[in-house]
This record gives structure tokens, sequence and C-alpha cells, in this order.
């Protein structure tokens, strides 16, 4: 049989009211009530968790990744404000191009409030988020468009990760649940650029007549942005130039160019397999020889990458094509011209021309 003394009991309650005190005491510090004024809140304690997921597994040098980021507090009871949030893509280190970042793709739940902006590193590699306020249960959820890079040529296997912070101050009681990350692999396409030319005349065209021709750029291999160019020469007479140009097919810019031997033909972010036809007008100069010969003038087109994956040295032969027209020269025109002398009769006096009369050689 068990006997407790009142001595021992009342030993026992003075214990469990100091206890009680201690907790006492500790809560309202914590909700910062000391003295009997109101003290500026301490530090937050929370659990923030990340997990980053991509649309894909596997993607072409140029494709675009969507990556999608959730971010949970799993606190019972405290608000993780501040926390900023980093999404680190190796294979957009060096690229310039535009992520798509609107804050209108993020959804939130728990009365978490959205990230207000996205700030890009200055290497292109990473994308950071500031979630201003994420209440304990709440989560934010938000994608970034990452598109292809294929300008630096990494690929193959790559580790994409997201990692979330608490703000200064703040502490994290778990760690390890503060990164994630995602494989996925990013294959190499092959570049392949071609450029023809055709339409023009078969036969021999007139001497300072002007004709066209239809040049042809197409891109078989990975999205890129090519540079074109068109060249007239041979022998050219004097004013053979390339007058106008106009695009037949496909997508570019629209050229006004002034009327020249040579044009440049920028073409942005030609999608793989896309192709632009263009049509030149040229004109002829007009001469003429002592014979009549017939003279040639040569059109030169190539195209090359303006920025991005440059072509394997076994892809390139197409990369320039020539075609070359007749032009009927004519036989310049001969004359011999001469003057003969006439003997001229004076008169003797002016008076001796009568008014209105003769006068002749």
């Amino acid at each position: 049989m068990l006997k407790f003394s009142v001595a021992d009991s009342w030993s026992r309650q003075r214990s469990r009211g100091a206890k009680r005190r201690s907790l006492l005491v500790a809560v309202l510090a914590a909700i910062g009530v000391l003295g009997g004024g109101v003290t500026a809140a301490s530090a937050a304690t929370v659990d923030l968790t990340i997990n980053v997921t991509s649309d894909k597994g596997t993607y072409a040098i140029d494709d675009a990744a969507v990556y999608t980021i959730r971010v949970d507090n799993r606190s019972d009871r405290e608000t993780a404000a501040g926390a900023t949030v980093v999404l680190d893509v190796p294979n957009m280190a060096g690229s310039s191009s535009d992520w798509a970042t609107s804050v209108s793709a993020v959804t939130t739940g728990g009365g978490a409030d959205a990230p207000t902006a996205f700030v890009r590193s200055t290497d292109g590699q990473k994308v950071t988020a500031t979630l201003p306020s994420l209440p304990a249960g709440g989560w934010v959820s938000y994608a970034l468009t990452a598109p292809g890079n294929p300008a630096n040529g990494v690929h193959g296997s790559i580790v994409v990760s997201a990692t979330v912070a608490p703000a200064a101050g703040d502490t994290d009681v778990e760690l390890r649940t503060n990164t994630s990350t995602v494989g996925i692999v990013v294959y190499e396409e092959i570049a392949d650029y071609s450029t023809t030319l055709g339409g023009y005349p078969g036969s021999a065209v007139a001497d300072g007549a002007t004709f066209t021709a239809d040049v042809t750029f197409w891109n078989p291999g990975v999205s890129n942005t090519l540079a074109g160019s068109l060249e007239l020469a041979g022998d050219l007479a004097d004013g053979s130039r390339i007058v106008d140009i106009e695009l037949l097919s496909g997508v570019g810019p629209a050229l006004a160019i002034t009327p020249g031997t040579a044009v440049s033909i920028p073409m942005d972010a030609m999608v793989s397999g896309a192709s632009n036809v263009y049509r030149v007008s040229i004109a002829a100069g007009a001469t003429c020889t002592a014979t009549g010969t017939s003279r040639t003038l040569t059109l030169t087109s190539s195209v090359t990458p303006a920025g991005g994956v440059v072509e394997p040295a076994g892809q390139n032969g197409d990369n320039i094509a020539l075609a070359s027209v007749s032009v009927l020269t004519p036989v310049c025109l001969e004359a011999d011209v001469s003057v003969t002398s006439l003997a001229q009769t004076v008169p003797a006096a002016a008076a001796a021309l009568p008014a209105g009369g003769p006068f002749a050689f």
C-alpha cells in the first residue's frame, strides 16, 4: 500500500505551481508581453519544405522546359515571412533569352501570399522569388518556363534544383526538406542550315533589264537564329545592282534595302524545319562591247547561325548557293563624221543686203 504524507502533498503542489509559473512566463515571452508592455515579436520558428518537378524528363537542346515549384510551411503556428526560393537550371547558363515568369501562374493555399516578382541572376542560370507571407499550413506553387538554350551546348544528364531559405532571423527546424531536385536529360540535335537559289532566268536577259531570283533559307536542324546574305558579282558593267527584296513565304522581318551589290537578311528564332523564301529583284547594268559578247552576272547566297549552335563540319556543305545569269551585251554603235568647209561670199557692205533678203553659204 502506498502512503502520502501531508508534507509530501504540499511539496508536490508547490512544485506544480512553480512549473505553471515558468510555463506562463515562457508563453508571455513568446507573445511579447513583458513588464506590462508589448515588445517586438520574436523570430519565427518554421518548418519549410520544397518540391520541384519538370513537365518532361527528356528535352531537345532547344526545347522549353516548365518547372513547377511548391513550398509548404509545416509549422503548426508560426508564419514564415520573406522566405526566398531559388530555382537553379544549369543548362540555362549564359542564356539571355526571356523566361516565362508570369505572376498570374501562381497558386496559393492556407492564406499564403503570392510572390510579386521573379529575379533572374546575371549568368542566366537562376531565378529567385521572395514569398511575402507563408502562414502555418500555407503553401505557394508556381511554374517557370525556361526556353531552350542551344548556344552554350550544355547537354546530357542535368540536375535541376530548387532551394527555399527562411528570412534572416527565422529558424527552420528541418533543413533536410529545404532542397529538392529533379533530373532531366537534354539531348543534342544536329544543327543543319542550307540555302538554294532558283527562279532566275534560264536564258539570257537583255542588257539593262531587271530580273528576279528566289532565295531559300532552310533550317532542318536545331531551332536557331540565322543570318543570310545575297551578293551580286561577275561582270557587273555599269549600274548592275540588287534593287528590291520581298518575303514570299515563311516568317521574317520586312526588309528595306539600299540598292547595291550585297544585302543582309536576318532571320530571328527560326524554328526547326522552317524555311524562308525571298524574291530578289536585280537590275543588269547597261553597257556594250565592240563584238557584242555576252557577260555573266553571278549570284551568291549564304547562310550562317547568327546565334546558337554551329553546324558540325560535315553539315555545312550546303551553306552557299551560286547561280549565273547571262546578259546579252549589244555591239557598240560606230559613226564617222566629217565637215567640209564651203566658201562664203561676204557682201561688200551691210547695206548691200536688202531687208529680208537671202544670206547663204
